[in-house]
């Protein structure tokens, strides 16, 4: 079902079929908190929902255990159950079956669909009295048809640990659905009726619970793996006009994504410069995660460029993306050299003569804090070549394996190799010229 509005509720314990028949049951009067004058009587959120939300759904699904008020809600539709089915619904319980039976579940079907004006297809779960049963419950879950659309839930009638974990499969369903959105989420809060609002029962939205989903997705996106985008999704649906915030972070995301290594320090100063200057309206969940957020501006602050590259290659290393953190790395060793020669790295002559440098001196195996140098740059510039030279259709002479195993021990090698002072004095030791071309 493409680009479908269902949802999804529980039903917990209620009367009998029988005494859903004569009326023995709690009505509420209940109203969207956004529309109070509105109301619906029943005692199916569901069905107020479906009577008072402006939209329709396509399907409702109907969750509840063995228990459950199953013959109140065939009473409810006003469907005249036959013999069968108030059979096979007195001995639910009893029998404690892994699915309703056919019977029940048809004219549940019948009934509720026709009364609701949507689809209702009813399912029976487990109480959750152990670990086992909350996989049953998950594996139910998996075999609806929630690829896409939007799903919203109703809370009002469930068991105290059912809710979480719903929501729980519904969030982690998303992750792996690209076409499947949370909607809002439903409470109808009986409870308050008499004391807050004048008898009647208000349905509470609790849209705050998917919106923090949200955040939570854009906050391990950016920090885990540099990718702003969810976040900047989330700054541009704000009121408080953080659209330039939106812009950056994308940008700062672009640049480390792309290793582009000459931008990042002046970008993430930017950004750092934006969250710190959030205005007074923002959200609260980016107020929360600004830290986080600002920790690689913060990181990067009053660096030279090489400090920064490293700084860089530490973070790529760290979001599980070992390419450009072993280009980043070698391109730091190469502008700590150049620092000390005082030549543009980017010159391709001064660039390749630095390398060599770096890999071919017999000046570092001459003892001391460096003598470890030359064979550590010789393994990271081997790194850098097979990563960014791939052989198409030949045998790879860098094997991914020996990459994330080793690569670690070089990075924490010129984390303090590229800050020893010796460096500086390279060109009182050592011509550049020597390893240039001409």
């Amino acid at each position: 079902m493409s680009d479908s509005d269902q949802l999804i509720l529980f039903i917990g314990k209620g009367p009998s079929y029988s005494q859903a028949q004569a009326g023995e049951y709690r009505k509420a009067k209940y109203f969207l908190t956004d529309r109070p004058e509105e109301t619906h009587e029943t005692r199916f959120v569901a069905e107020a929902l479906v009577e008072l939300r402006r939209e329709e759904f396509d399907r409702i699904h109907v969750l509840g255990t063995s228990d459950a008020m199953w013959g109140l809600l065939l009473a409810r539709t006003g469907f005249d159950a036959d013999d069968a089915a108030i059979s096979a619904l007195e001995q639910l319980k009893e029998e404690d079956p892994d699915a309703l039976p056919e019977v029940l579940r048809d004219q549940i079907r019948e009934g509720a669909s026709d009364h609701l004006g949507a689809d209702v297809e009813p399912h029976l779960i487990p109480v959750g009295t152990d670990s086992e049963e909350y996989w049953q419950i998950l594996s139910r879950l998996a075999s609806l048809d929630l690829e896409s659309g939007q799903v919203s839930v109703d809370l009002t009638h469930s068991l105290r640990s059912h809710p979480v974990f719903l929501l729980l499969t519904l969030a982690y369903f998303r992750a792996i659905r690209d076409d499947l959105t949370l909607g809002s989420v439903y409470y109808g809060a009986y409870v308050l009726a008499q004391e807050h609002f004048g008898g009647k029962s208000p349905i509470f939205d609790l849209q705050p619970m998917v919106e923090l989903l949200d955040w939570i997705d854009a906050a391990q996106a950016f920090d885990r793996y540099g990718d702003a985008t969810p976040l900047a999704t989330l700054l541009r649906e704000s009121e408080a006009g953080l659209g330039d915030l939106a812009k950056r972070a994308e940008y700062v995301s672009r640049v480390l994504q792309l290793n582009t290594l000459s931008k990042v320090r002046a970008n993430t100063e930017q950004l750092g410069s934006l969250l710190e200057d959030l205005p007074e309206n923002s959200p609260l969940p980016l107020r929360l995660i600004r830290p986080r957020l600002k920790r690689l501006p913060e990181r990067l602050e009053g660096h030279s460029q090489w400090k920064a590259t490293l700084v860089a290659a530490e973070e790529h290393w760290n979001s599980y993306r070992a390419g450009p953190a072993v280009v980043a790395t070698w391109e730091a060793v190469i502008e700590r050299l150049g620092a000390a020669y005082g030549v543009d790295v980017e010159e391709y002559r001064n660039h390749k003569a630095l390398g060599s440098l770096a890999t071919t001196w017999e000046g570092w195996n001459r003892g001391g804090s460096l003598s470890g140098f030359a064979d550590h740059a010789s393994t990271l510039k081997d790194y850098r070549n097979a990563i960014a030279h791939t052989r198409q259709g030949q045998e790879e002479e860098v094997q991914p394996d020996a990459v994330y195993r080793d690569f670690p021990s070089v990075l924490e090698y010129f984390q303090s190799a590229l800050q020893h002072e010796a460096l500086s004095r390279l060109p009182s030791a050592v011509s550049l010229r020597k390893f240039s071309d001409d």
